[in-house]
């Protein structure tokens, strides 16, 4: 180790700078003779020892109590139709399948009369009545339905 001139600091040699002072970098192999004397060095204060990290399932979110959101399967429902009923599977999975079998059908109805003009083929009604199903469904059960799943 060497010692600057000007400060007195020490670095590792082969320094260039002083990274204390910025002072070019004269290495001297003793303490510098100017009467500056390296300060003693003084351990750290024993910190307090850091918490053990706790298993996740052990520590709920705060401000949640578990379950499923009301806003969330409203959105999911606006935004999606039918397919919100896949955020709550478990308890809708019925309304879900039955969606999805409306929606075969009146695609097939839709193919079959497509080449029809003048005739509202049922996907133009049933397309809505689903969405509208999917989202009042949502809409009216309560916030503890949703917390409690």
């Amino acid at each position: 180790m060497a010692y600057c001139t000007n400060c007195g600091s020490q670095f590792f040699e082969g320094t260039r700078f002083c990274p204390n002072c910025g002072a070019p970098a004269v290495a001297q192999s003793a303490a510098p003779s100017s009467g500056y004397v390296q300060p003693a060095q003084v351990p750290y204060p024993d910190y307090a020892p850091q918490p053990q990290p706790v298993p996740y399932a052990e520590t709920p979110a705060e401000g949640v109590s578990g379950g499923k959101r009301k806003a969330t399967a409203v959105l999911l429902a606006f935004f999606f139709g039918p397919f919100a009923w896949l955020y709550t599977y478990k308890k809708d999975s019925t309304r879900f399948w039955a969606a999805v079998a409306i929606g075969l059908v009146w695609n097939v109805f839709d193919i079959a009369m497509r080449f029809d003009q003048g005739i509202i083929t049922i996907g133009y009604i049933a397309a809505p009545a689903v969405w509208l199903w999917a989202f009042i469904t949502s809409i009216a059960r309560s916030s503890e339905w949703y917390s409690h799943y």
